[in-house]
């Protein structure tokens, strides 16, 4: 009975993370359309090469993110959580049941924020196909498909960059940051 309750637990990770050609088809990582804000911090797909699954260098689905990151609830939304960022890379999942969305980001500089996928580490994040970017790259929506939607967006005030996730209401996600500051 163990066995079986592992083999659907690993079933359905394999299904949450695997990249998705069909998916992703019509749903290229294109530059924005329009110009930010003035001062906007934006997102990017980050356009570093893909990791082959089960490769030891270089690979960060099996690195250690030994460092848990505070998050908060904004007192004015509810259904807003929001954590700082700084040096290294931080990997957030959103977890539904057994089905969690997980992706990585780093702060890039020049008021740029990379967001790393399946497309470049296939082994443990979520499809390409389920993020898009806005038009002016200040915010990327997550949409697997499977009960699982929230907006990501960045802002800068005096103490650095912060992370804001915003879930629909009533949803009942559970959420873990964890930061690499060994990871580059």
């Amino acid at each position: 009975m163990i066995r079986i309750s592992i083999f659907f637990l690993l079933l359905s990770l394999f299904c949450a993370c695997a990249d998705s050609a069909e998916k992703q088809e019509g749903k290229p990582p294109a530059e924005p359309g329009r110009i930010a804000a003035n001062g906007a911090v934006t997102f990017q797909f980050s356009t570093a090469a893909a990791i082959p699954v089960l490769e030891k260098k270089g690979n960060w689905c099996r690195s250690s993110f030994p460092d848990a990151v505070l998050i908060n609830a904004d007192p004015a939304n509810f259904n807003r959580r929001f954590f700082r960022i700084d040096q290294g890379v931080y990997k957030v999942g959103i977890q539904l049941g057994t089905t969690i969305g997980t992706f990585m980001l780093r702060d890039a500089g020049r008021k740029k924020i990379d967001l790393f996928t399946s497309k470049n580490f296939p082994e443990c994040l979520s499809s390409l196909g389920n993020f898009t970017l806005s038009a002016d790259a200040s915010e990327v929506t997550y949409d697997n498909r499977h009960y699982i939607h929230f907006t990501v967006d960045v802002q800068q005030d005096a103490g650095g960059l912060v992370v804001f996730l915003e879930f629909p209401p009533g949803s009942e996600y559970g959420m873990s940051v964890h930061r690499c500051a060994d990871c580059r």
